[in-house]
């Protein structure tokens, strides 16, 4: 039905039901994963992950081969991301991010409600986000533009957080912002 509609949502079965004729019907909808019940949580955690990570790929694909405008046929997830928390992957608003900080190989994302702890560097995960919304304004920190309260010479305030400027991201940063 959806795939009839051309909308592209990753499909994962789980079911009790793991004869071959019931896996039969499910291959022509072509899902990225088939587990059977009893199943257990980290292999539907990795399920999870690896569809995402594919239609992450393929939103990656798509947008360097395309020469129009993408804006046509956004990415469905363009507007969050998923972090594991508590054993489980959730929903994360990019618009909710206040900023990131690095701690040595992880980085720790401040939202609005809650903190989430992620086990890679800060550098890595810069190349995930989105450069029109996310800055990266010092070595250890990446605010949300949108989330910015104050601006002085050597600082920002996002959510009662000062956050220094770095002095070799401060001319980029000062281009980014509109002051008057």
């Amino acid at each position: 039905m959806l795939q009839a509609e051309n909308i592209n949502i990753p499909i994962i079965y789980l079911t009790a039901n793991a004869d071959e004729a019931t896996f039969e019907r499910a291959k022509p909808t072509r899902p990225q994963a088939f587990i059977s019940k009893p199943y257990k949580k980290l292999d539907l955690q990795r399920a999870i992950e690896l569809a995402i990570s594919r239609m992450a790929e393929q939103h990656q694909t798509i947008s360097t081969t395309t020469t129009e405008e993408s804006s046509e046929t956004p990415f469905i997830l363009s507007d969050r991301i998923f972090v594991r928390y508590k054993n489980k992957m959730v929903k994360l608003f990019l618009k909710d991010i206040l900023y990131i900080e690095a701690e040595r190989s992880y980085c720790r994302i401040q939202a609005n409600d809650t903190e989430f702890l992620l086990s890679m560097p800060l550098r890595v995960l810069a190349e995930k986000l989105d450069s029109g919304q996310f800055f990266r304004i010092h070595r250890s920190f990446i605010v949300n533009l949108r989330q910015i309260d104050e601006i002085a010479e050597t600082h920002i305030v996002v959510s009662k957080k000062v956050i220094p400027i770095g002095k070799s991201y401060k001319e980029e940063f000062a281009q980014r912002i509109r002051m008057i």
